[in-house]
């Protein structure tokens, strides 16, 4: 491998991982901070931006820059090793950042079903009512008529869960 192949993919990576930092954790610096290479203190503790910082920082020093002075494989490696972590970070970082739209989602769908339980409710009710007391009136909307004295509904709305009783009972005006 060339010297400057190398330093291209390093310099290349080193943005990928910078990018990472300010995407993920605004407001972190990129500089090293004291405690970065002891990592997360605790098991609650995400470990992204000192390990970002750590690996950038490795990245873009000149110890990882090839010599020809029979350390080379051994940079190599850690370049190698570098990557992995890099990549596997970004990886976890998209999932993260998947799982909690993906949580928020659910709580929204628990949420709007909670909300609407009482309609579908309310829309059960006029169905079965109308089932069983659709002969007693001449057309759907006399019906819907009637069911807005005895549900808190609009006639619209009346009509529009008696046409649905209808089409599933198999009903016609």
């Amino acid at each position: 491998m060339s010297k400057a192949f190398v330093a291209r993919e390093s310099a290349r990576m080193a943005d990928v991982v910078k990018g990472l930092l300010h995407e993920h954790y605004p407001g972190h610096p990129l500089e090293l901070q004291a405690g970065d290479e002891a990592g997360p203190q605790s098991e609650g503790d995400r470990p992204g931006p000192p390990m970002l910082r750590l690996i950038y920082h490795s990245l873009t020093s000149e110890d990882l820059q090839l010599r020809d002075d029979g350390l080379d494989f051994d940079r190599l490696q850690s370049l190698y090793q570098l990557s992995i972590i890099a990549n596997m970070m970004t990886l976890k970082e998209a999932r993260d950042e998947a799982s909690a739209s993906e949580l928020l989602s659910r709580q929204g769908k628990k949420a709007a079903d909670a909300r609407h339980a009482e309609n579908r409710e309310i829309a059960q009710e006029i169905k079965d009512w109308y089932g069983a007391n659709h002969d007693r009136y001449k057309s759907m909307d006399a019906a819907a008529e009637a069911v807005t004295k005895l549900q808190p509904v609009a006639f619209r709305t009346a009509r529009k869960h008696i046409g649905h009783a209808a089409k599933e009972l198999g009903l016609r005006e």
